[in-house]
């Protein structure tokens, strides 16, 4: 079992090194939520903050990503600051959980 604060993660799938772990609440909830770890090291937490005027900005490794105010309901979607420049990566979340992030930056 992983522990990444108050949430508990069970592991699914290894490949050498590299383990993928997924939520304990996934049989019950459906819950997407999943950690990979690279030797025993988690990679990439997400970090939720706020830029220096306030908006809402989600940091994954070097990646900063911005939200999208046209998003309704409760999932929102996060697009890369790189955005203007070509870049498709994204993040979706519920209530600040990642659902599902698309990770295909070009920069």
């Amino acid at each position: 079992m992983l522990v990444v604060g108050e949430h508990r993660f069970y592991k699914e799938k290894e490949s050498g090194l590299r383990i993928r772990w997924h939520c304990s609440m996934k049989s019950k909830t459906k819950c997407k939520a999943f950690v990979k770890t690279v030797e025993d090291i988690v990679a990439d937490i997400p970090v939720f903050g706020k830029t220096r005027t306030g908006n809402p900005v989600i940091m994954v490794g070097t990646y900063r990503f911005n939200k999208v105010y046209r998003s309704k309901g409760p999932k929102i979607r996060w697009t890369c600051v790189k955005t203007p420049f070509g870049c498709r990566a994204a993040i979706y979340t519920i209530d600040d959980v990642i659902i599902k992030t698309i990770n295909d930056h070009n920069h």
